[in-house]
């Protein structure tokens, strides 16, 4: 019995040796799978860390030159053996190396490596076939164009992977942007290559490859996406059956306004319009509406954001970034100057400031027959001809303030307008490469009378017109109006208008030829502008047929810290541009958090058409830029 209690023991025993030993035996033979899963695994994720430090150097390289295109052609980085990055002909190298002496780099390619065919980047191609990148993504540089473009993909050509004709183009990349596709690489495969000859052994050690794509966006321009901006409410009321038209000239930007508050549309009838094409956008804050002649609008209902993100889209603009005329420049003395009919025509300045209202009367301060009595310092900027009643700005011009007052106003006196349906004409005409710039540093701009040309006005107040205004932004300059306080624009006063319909006086039917003369003159400056010009220049009439009596248009940027007002009533308001209503001080405060931002219109309609030519032109594009990640992705 006890021997057969043996045998059991012996055969258990065998039995469970026979098992350790199969465990034993298999747990030996993945021992190296094991080990090579774990190598790749490290080797995976290298290749990843080592992508995203090519994409923090070329965020790097892009800020500091938005126009680079891995063409530094050198060697930008040398820290053996921690980094050296080489770049040749728009291919960019980085070869790495850790603690432990592991090896990656990252490559990026701008060059679409087809010599002279096309479709040409503008880039020869590596001076080094060693540099050559094969691989089919290619980053492209757009953070220069207002326009998106198509990112193509390299084909295997011959065992070059080259950008041809026929090329595939997924997708665009969008207008100042930059898409950029980095390729990691990491691996024992990688041991032995140098910066000489970057291209690991086609066969024997591991390679791990990823690919990290990123889009780097312009915050100063890129993100600015609407035409109209408001820091508290847009508040818009129509003529019966008025429309207000929100439209883009920008294909790859939706048609859009913004307020931080709410929106409210309607008319006396509760037939006002909202036109805008399918997709277009009314954004307001996330506890307010869209309100479309009384009831909440459903086509097209409010987008709604909290105000975090719809400041990050905002046009942020300080009175240091734009251009103003200054002292050194020819100079006029603040004041009022009003244009008297008798004895002969001629403008009188009055030291004081207009308020609006009450036209200064008594001995003036001065007679002025000439643009030259007008100036305290400088000749030549400004001309008038009193007998048509017109001040001609030819070049920049400075309000100095004088004996307390800072503004600069001109006006006419009460009989000019309303008996004989005179109204001063005021011109802004520049030369081919320079336009005028009328700058009140310290106080407000009033014109009290139509204001025609191109160019452009600051205020460290408010800036008012009265009546039938056509202004346009120089192009190379952006801001056509710029005010540090509120823009108001007003109606041409009934009795003026009767006066006018009557046919009364003769200056009028002069001034009428003269703003035809104006509206030509300014088709030929927005046409050989090239695009974002006025009316002209963009080739299409305003949606309301021609401009009439008391009609307003503006093509630029119209900025103001504190409210716009259209109080124009029973005529119509156009803009070519941005327009942005602060509500604050941009130098302190974020949009909103002051006083004012409000857009109030009362016209009989009103047409916003989005020119992203106007924004670019803002920047210098060729300076350092800040640049902000708008997409990532992992391939």
């Amino acid at each position: 019995m006890l021997a057969r209690r043996r045998g059991v023991v012996i055969i258990i025993t065998l039995l469970i040796v026979v098992v350790v030993a199969m465990y034993v035996i298999a747990g030996s033979s993945l021992i190296p799978a094991g080990l090579g899963s774990a190598a790749n695994l490290e080797a995976h994720e290298a290749a990843l860390e080592a992508a995203r430090a090519g994409l923090e150097y070329a965020q790097a390289r892009l800020q500091e030159d938005p126009a680079w295109r891995g063409d530094g052609n050198g060697i930008p980085v040398n820290d053996p053996p921690r980094l050296v990055v080489v770049e040749d002909g728009g291919n960019v190298f980085g070869f790495l190396e850790g603690r432990t002496g592991a090896r990656s780099q990252f490559r990026i390619r701008f060059n679409y490596q087809n010599g002279t065919a096309e479709p040409d980047e503008g880039l020869d191609d590596p001076s080094n076939a060693a540099y050559l990148i094969d691989s089919p993504f290619v980053s492209l540089n757009n953070l220069m164009s207002s326009s998106s473009i198509p990112v193509p993909r390299a084909v295997d050509d011959g065992g070059v992977w080259r950008v041809t004709s026929s090329s595939p183009e997924p997708y665009n990349v969008p207008k100042y942007t930059c898409c950029l596709l980095v390729e990691g690489v990491a691996g024992q495969g990688l041991r032995e290559t140098t910066t000489d000859a970057p291209d690991p052994p086609a066969e024997g050690r591991t390679i791990s490859r990823r690919v990290v794509e990123a889009y780097l966006v312009r915050a100063d321009v890129a993100m600015v996406d609407s035409v109209v901006f408001a820091g508290s409410d847009i508040l818009a009321q129509l003529a019966d059956g008025g429309e207000l038209v929100v439209e883009s000239g920008d294909p790859s930007t939706t048609p859009r306004v913004r307020s931080l508050e709410g929106v409210s549309v309607s008319s006396p009838a509760n037939d006002g319009g909202y036109v805008t094409p399918a997709g277009g956008e009314v954004v307001v804050d996330l506890a307010r509406e869209f309100m479309l002649n009384g009831d909440v609008s459903t086509a097209p209902s409010a987008t709604k954001e909290d105000n975090g993100a719809q400041r990050k889209k905002w046009l942020n603009l300080k009175w240091s970034e734009i251009e103003h005329a200054g002292s050194a420049d020819a100079q006029v003395l603040a004041g009022t100057y009003v244009w008297r009919l008798a004895p002969a025509p001629h403008l009188e300045y009055y030291a004081q400031e207009f308020d609006g209202t009450t036209i200064p009367t008594g001995p003036p301060n001065a007679t002025c027959y000439t643009g030259s009595e007008m100036l305290s310092s400088g000749s030549g900027a400004i001309t008038l001809d009193p007998l048509t009643y017109q001040m001609i700005f030819t070049d920049n011009v400075w309000v100095r303030p004088n004996a307390g007052a800072t503004g600069f106003a001109v006006v006419a006196d009460s009989g000019l307008a309303s008996t004989l349906g005179v109204r001063p004409l005021n011109l802004f005409e520049g030369g081919a490469d320079e336009l005028p710039i009328l700058t009140s540093e310290n106080g407000n701009i009033s014109f009290y009378g139509d204001v025609r040309g191109v160019g452009s006005m600051t205020a460290g107040g408010s800036i008012t017109f009265q009546g039938t205004s056509i202004f346009e932004a120089d192009p190379d300059h952006s801001v056509a109006l710029y005010a540090r306080e509120n823009i108001q624009l007003l109606p041409i006063p009934p009795e003026v208008i009767t006066t006018i319909a009557s046919g009364g006086g003769g200056g009028e039917e002069e001034d009428e030829e003269d703003e035809e003369d104006e509206e030509d003159e300014e088709d030929e400056e927005g046409e050989e502008g090239g695009g974002g010009g006025g009316w002209g220049g963009s080739g299409d009439p305003p949606p309301f047929g021609p401009l009439a009596a008391g009609d307003v248009a503006f093509a630029g940027v119209v900025y103001t810290l504190g409210d716009f007002r259209a109080d124009i009533v029973d005529a119509n308001l156009h803009l070519r541009g941005v327009l942005a209503a602060y509500g604050g001080n941009p130098e302190t405060q974020q949009p909103g958090e002051g006083s004012g931002g409000r857009v109030i219109l009362n016209v009989a309609n009103a047409q916003f058409l989005y020119d992203p030519l106007y924004i670019s032109r803002l920047r210098n594009l060729d300076a350092p830029a800040r640049l902000v990640k708008s997409l990532w992705t992992v391939r």
